[in-house]
């Protein structure tokens, strides 16, 4: 693991592929490998993802003290957009890329990166946005909007010209290789079935299932949350649903911090199939709802809070589960 900006740039050196191509394509295929090495490194920081407006406030006030410490970026595995973007515009000019940070709604914190090519064409790229989708092998969706008098247009870069980019790059040598055509054919097998069935394939999915066993919290919760979407929309909040738990474990500096874990459940026919990501044996497992409860005495807690979406179904199933089992023993006493 690279520990200093220079070790960095000079492993990204090593192992780049000799562009061909226009200045314009080879500057292109320059921003677009160092945009994947970087995501492919780095996750979004839970803690802020997930914080409430205090612990938000505190994370942000470091990233902006510490967002021109590039050797200190380089060392964290987590980073917020600030952090994220300065990486990626330091990384760029070490490469001869005109890059640098930009906030583009003054109403908003959010930042991302300004890259103006030597033709003069400018374009905005958003790493934190994509983090995910490299983590999985999707198409990216935010390198390349179109830069014009100040504002990103909804133009962006071509499938086609990402495809040229990306198998340039190694991330794939088709359309079939990326997550998107992955998902696209689970959607047609699973259209016949019944919410159920259709978690079980989604969980169970050798392609689907196919990421980093280090993929950050974000990044997993932002993938299968987009799997269920595009896989059974109309089933999506509706009959599968899910939720962010957490257990509370002692930090590297001593503290208190949550560690997250993902639950995903179908709702169908007054009955829940649920399952829960294991950070041990990093995979979904499924889980009956008396487990929740016992889980829940061992400290574990069902929802980042209990009006988070997907929580309050859970809990009524959970207590119902609970109470039916106190029925039984009670039945099988007398």
């Amino acid at each position: 693991m690279t520990k200093t900006e220079k070790e960095f740039v000079a492993q990204l050196n090593s192992t780049m592929p000799k562009f061909t191509g226009t200045p314009t394509e080879i500057e292109k295929k320059i921003a677009m490998y160092i945009y994947l090495k970087i995501g492919e490194s780095k996750a979004f920081d839970e803690k802020w993802f997930l914080g409430n407006k205090k612990q938000k406030e505190k994370i942000e006030k470091l990233a902006k003290r510490e967002r021109n410490n590039i050797d200190s970026l380089i060392k964290k595995r987590k980073l917020v957009c600030i952090t994220i973007a300065s990486l990626y515009s330091k990384i760029s000019n070490d490469f001869g890329i005109n890059c640098k940070v930009i906030q583009p709604d003054e109403n908003d914190l959010h930042c991302s990166d300004l890259i103006t090519l030597q033709n003069g064409e400018q374009m905005v790229v958003d790493l934190q946005r994509d983090l995910y989708r490299i983590n999985t092998k999707s198409k990216m969706k935010h390198f390349g909007q179109k830069y014009e008098n100040g504002d990103i247009t909804q133009e962006t870069i071509s499938d086609e010209e990402l495809l040229q980019l990306h198998k340039a790059c190694g991330y794939v040598h088709s359309e079939d290789e990326y997550m998107d055509t992955k998902i696209s054919q689970l959607a047609k097998k699973v259209k016949d079935m019944e919410p159920p069935q259709i978690l079980e394939q989604i969980i169970t999915d050798e392609n689907i299932n196919k990421y980093p066993k280090d993929i950050g919290y974000i990044e997993l919760y932002k993938f299968y949350t987009r799997v269920v979407h595009e896989v059974a929309p109309k089933l999506d909040k509706v009959k599968i649903h899910y939720c962010n738990c957490y257990r509370v474990v002692q930090g590297e500096n001593g503290e208190d911090e949550k560690e997250y874990s993902m639950c995903i459940y179908s709702f169908y026919k007054d009955k829940v199939k649920a399952y829960i990501y294991s950070n041990t044996e990093r995979k979904f497992k499924p889980i009956d709802l008396e487990t929740f409860d016992k889980l829940e005495k061992e400290g574990l807690f069902i929802g980042k809070n209990p009006q988070e979406k997907g929580v309050k179904l859970l809990r009524k199933y959970i207590n119902k589960a609970i109470e039916e089992s106190n029925e039984e023993k009670i039945f099988e006493k007398s």
